[in-house]
């Protein structure tokens, strides 16, 4: 016969390890009620039962491994998007001319560019060119005109917020030719000269995008000789 106190130290350790169970799997799955239903006693070797409410629960029972299997939905509460539009002021140049060096590292986001120009409102005429809808052509300088072959570097950040990212895209015109695209330091390729008459429209894939920080477009123009 089973000694008494023998069996109450059982079910003291087994009420304590349920509740830790449940615990558990509340601070996990907050969205979820999760009640225990007891099936008896220690001694009758019975057990008790978790049960997971909510919608889209699933369950799945495979004998053969005595288990289990409770299948959560983990679709996204809320979803938002977001847009980054070009302006005076938003980003900065640095004019490295023609036939010019760029800094080492200048794409990286740890680069500096505190000693670089901030962009201003381009003076050139641009009437007669397609960009995207409330964006402003912007410059390293109010010039009108570039030499053949001058090369700026633009750095542009800006900050998405938390969860996960479905998926991003670039789109943008550009007078007239871009030799390098970064995000965030990964090398970008699939745009190339801008047009009067088109935009450039680049899918953005979501593992080079930071959720939640801030991120950083760097480019590499170049004004083509006519």
């Amino acid at each position: 016969m089973a000694d008494p106190k023998a069996i109450q130290f059982l079910e003291g350790i087994y009420a304590r390890v349920d509740k830790q169970v449940r615990d558990i799997i509340t601070s996990m799955l907050p969205n979820m009620t999760i009640a225990a239903q007891d099936d008896g006693s220690v001694v009758a070797n019975d057990h008790r039962i978790l049960n997971f409410q909510g919608p889209g629960v699933a369950v799945s029972d495979e004998p053969g491994l005595r288990r289990v299997n409770v299948y959560v939905p983990g679709a996204p509460v809320d979803t938002t998007s977001g847009t980054f539009s070009s302006g005076a002021g938003l980003g900065k140049f640095l004019e490295i001319g023609v036939g010019g060096t760029p800094p080492t590292n200048w794409y990286q986001p740890s680069y500096s560019d505190t000693a670089w120009t901030a962009s201003v409102a381009s003076s050139h005429d641009y009437s007669g060119w397609v960009s995207p809808s409330a964006t402003t052509w912007i410059a390293s300088t109010t010039a009108s005109t570039w030499a053949d072959n001058f090369e700026v570097l633009h750095r542009r950040t800006f900050t998405l917020g938390t969860g996960t990212i479905a998926g991003a895209t670039f789109v943008l015109n550009v007078d007239n030719r871009i030799i390098e695209f970064y995000m965030n330091g990964t090398a970008i390729s699939g745009l190339g000269d801008g047009s009067p008459t088109a935009m450039r429209t680049l899918s953005i894939s979501p593992s080079v995008l930071l959720p939640g920080a801030t991120n950083l477009i760097a480019l590499r123009i170049k004004n083509l000789a006519n």
